[in-house]
């Protein structure tokens, strides 16, 4: 079972690599 701070967690693992291109 996943919980909330799992999917935080993975979403801010999915969005840096988005972030750091940008800038």
């Amino acid at each position: 079972m996943i919980g909330i701070a799992d999917v935080k967690l993975l979403n801010l693992g999915m969005l840096f690599p988005f972030v750091e291109v940008k800038s």
